[in-house]
């Protein structure tokens, strides 16, 4: 039986959609989207796209019916996973520092990269399930349920308030706008 991962492509078309509004914004004449921390937030925008379009092209390939057998599936679903939540990251810090952006919040990203990624030894007892890897309902996942509530749902966030963030930066002359919709 093939597992289903409906979510993940409405994800691919997120990121894109944030990469295409993005790069519109920057290229604005009025825009004032400027200095090389906008750069970086492009390069990371397209990082981010590539590791979700992974992601769904790997999923499509899993079946849990299978799950011992897909031991190399399942070590690149860990490695771009676990690489969207350090972009993720990365690209909020970018547009923090970039002038014409501001800060915006994911709280699912920052819980997972400094919970479970960058600092499992303050957060997890004993190390036990730090850098351990799953998929469950909300797709992949660093396993530590309390914390990480799968890559879906955290994406998701991220994407809603880059996209937010960016509307609210988006200077009313330039007659742009970003498109935030729900995915679901």
């Amino acid at each position: 039986m093939q597992a289903q991962f409906a979510p993940i492509f409405l994800l691919v078309e997120m990121a894109e959609r944030a990469e295409a509004d993005f790069r519109a914004l920057r290229k604005a004449e009025k825009s004032r989207i400027t200095n090389a921390y906008s750069n970086e937030v492009a390069v990371k925008l397209r990082q981010l796209r590539y590791c979700l379009q992974r992601i769904e092209d790997l999923l499509k390939r899993f079946s849990y019916a299978k799950f011992a057998a897909h031991g190399d599936i399942l070590q690149e679903l860990s490695f771009y996973t676990e690489a969207f939540y350090w972009f993720a990251w990365r690209t909020r810090q970018a547009c923090a520092r970039a002038d014409g952006l501001s800060d915006f919040s994911c709280d699912g990203v920052r819980d997972v990269r400094n919970h479970l990624i960058e600092h499992p030894e303050k957060h997890v007892d004993g190390l036990s399930q730090a850098g351990v890897f799953g998929i469950g309902p909300g797709g992949p996942m660093i396993k530590h349920p309390a914390i990480d509530k799968g890559l879906f749902g955290n994406a998701e966030q991220f994407y809603q308030n880059l996209l937010a963030m960016l509307e609210r930066n988006v200077d009313p002359r330039s007659g742009l706008s970003c498109r935030i919709d729900p995915l679901r």
